[in-house]
């Protein structure tokens, strides 16, 4: 077991010390951070490799913000950068909204995060115009680290290096995101972060896209094709920040949800520590999803027209995606070329589901049941029958 006590002072010192810069942008992180490290020293009983990829994760988090900051400095243009009318698919986690993202990220004429780019949003300092990107090999070696940690979390969420994935990773630069949570187990920080409003994380989240979009070339009148099912309780921060978006929202029967959601995590969990109960997963999950779920029906209801929403379920994603993928163009006001449907149709055929193996597990496995998941989501249910 862990006996190392972190100290933010320390962690923030090594931070500068590698970069010589000292400002970190928005301090509003501080708080978020000392919260974390206080529930980490006094709760999670890390492995020694769990304390390490902590260590390393807090490290490579500061790194980049100090980096961040400072060509803002240099840069003030790139608060300029035009986000106008992104794809932001929602929902609650597996629901098959992974794959409806980077089929649609095939899309030639989009933008799209790559795993490998927002590990590393900040350019390294030795990066040489015209010679491959070093952040590319180093995204590749941390995902072989984390498939060598958590072999289960790669087979249930496949991922490459240079894949698309979640733009939530870009809020955990802020130390204020579910996502912190959902991979590092630490329960006071949970309580806090769910007291918090997560505005300043999500003006953070959309600078860092404005980065990103500056480094590949400006908008150019590509839409960003976004992701994370910690938005489902968010769409009032969405249509502040991003008006023109076009959300949609994934749905699958609850009864497989939570499972599957609770084994992904149940991996997650263990590339930090040995003490993964999995009723305490089911807990979780169960006290999480519901609530989020509860505050995204009653946005839907409170922003009405604002907001530009259509659903979609997990069969149509399964058995019938381009299909889904047409509708939510003609919502989007995007048309679906044969050149887009070619290449979103060619990346399905090269990604079938359960390409890694299949996994099973069942409701008691956490101690869940029909008739409390019934309970937490009733209205939820009784909305979309699902």
């Amino acid at each position: 077991m862990r006996r190392e006590q972190f100290s933010v002072d320390a962690l923030l010192a090594a931070a500068s010390a590698e970069t010589g810069l000292d400002d970190f942008g928005d301090e509003e992180f501080r708080e978020a951070l000392t919260q974390l490290v206080d529930s980490t020293n006094k709760e999670v009983a890390l492995s020694e490799m769990g304390a390490m990829a902590f260590k390393g994760e807090v490290h490579r988090t500061l790194v980049n913000r100090l980096r961040f900051a400072a060509d803002l400095k240099r840069h003030p243009e790139i608060l300029n950068e035009q986000i106008d009318d992104p794809i932001i698919i929602t929902g609650l986690p597996r629901t098959g909204s992974t794959k409806l993202q980077r089929m649609m990220a095939a899309d030639p004429e989009s933008h799209a995060l790559r795993f490998w780019q927002m590990m590393n949003p900040a350019p390294f300092p030795d990066a040489v115009t015209g010679i491959k990107d070093p952040r590319i090999e180093t995204g590749r070696q941390t995902l072989e680290i984390m498939n060598q940690l958590a072999p289960g979390f790669g087979q249930s969420h496949p991922t490459q290096f240079d894949d698309v994935d979640e733009e939530v990773f870009l809020q955990m630069f802020t130390f204020k995101c579910m996502l912190t949570y959902l991979s590092h187990p630490a329960p006071a920080y949970f309580d806090w972060l769910m007291t918090q409003s997560l505005r300043g994380t999500y003006r953070y989240m959309k600078q860092m896209l404005q980065y990103i979009q500056w480094q590949n070339g400006g908008w150019q009148q590509r839409p960003w094709i976004l992701k994370s099912p910690v938005h489902v309780g968010n769409l009032d921060l969405i249509v502040e920040l991003f008006p023109q978006a076009t959300l949609v929202v994934t749905h699958r029967n609850l009864h497989e949800v939570l499972p599957s959601f609770c084994h992904l995590m149940g991996h997650s969990w263990k590339i930090k520590t040995d003490n993964v109960d999995p009723l305490v997963l089911g807990q979780m999950s169960l006290t999480l999803w519901s609530g989020e779920l509860k505050k995204h029906l009653q946005q839907r209801q409170s922003l009405g027209s604002k907001i530009q929403l259509m659903d979609v379920s997990y069969d149509d994603v399964k058995n019938n995606a381009i299909g889904a993928i047409e509708r939510i163009y003609n919502h989007a006001g995007r048309e679906l070329t044969p050149s887009r449907r070619q290449a979103m149709l060619a990346w399905e055929a090269k990604n079938p589901q359960h390409q890694q193996g299949g996994y099973s597990y069942k409701l008691e496995d956490y101690g869940l049941t029909r008739e409390a998941i019934s309970t937490a989501f009733s209205e939820y249910q009784q909305r979309f029958s699902r």
